[in-house]
């Protein structure tokens, strides 16, 4: 998977071990964002324990972080897992706010610059007023 997927696993407000097996999907994953390791392997890969792993895979699963696919073979003896990270609806959202966040950023800083601007345009009547009521007692 390419190393944005990885960058984003670490943003993900996850427990340690979750965030840890998490940023291992990310990096085992292909570009069609999909990886097929066994619990053990992930067990033996982050030093935690099957028992855990499957906890956190149904965390993740939970968080909508990841999906789980199955398929069993062989009469119901091998289950091979297939796991999708970051599914595309959960890519959908990340995309939405991060062009919600370009823009909020965007239309912040020229609300930012109006402001300046205006303050500076303030200062300016104010002088000139004073201007026209001095124009005003010389006159007099």
């Amino acid at each position: 998977m390419t190393s944005m997927h990885v960058k984003m696993s670490f943003k993900e407000d996850l427990p340690t071990k979750s965030k840890f097996v998490f940023v291992i999907l990310c990096d085992m994953a292909n570009t069609d964002n999909v990886c097929w390791p066994g619990i053990r392997r992930l067990s033996a890969i982050s030093g935690i324990s099957e028992e855990e792993v499957n906890f956190v895979i149904n965390l993740l699963i939970e968080r909508r972080l990841v999906e789980r696919r199955s398929k069993i073979i062989s009469a119901g003896e091998t289950r091979i897992n297939a796991f999708i990270v970051y599914p595309k609806e959960k890519q959908e959202k990340i995309i939405k706010n991060k062009q919600s966040n370009i823009k909020t950023n965007y239309f912040s800083q020229q609300l930012e610059s109006k402001n300046k601007t205006t303050e500076k345009n303030k200062c300016q009547p104010v002088e000139i007023s004073n201007l026209i009521s001095e124009i005003r007692k010389s006159l007099i």
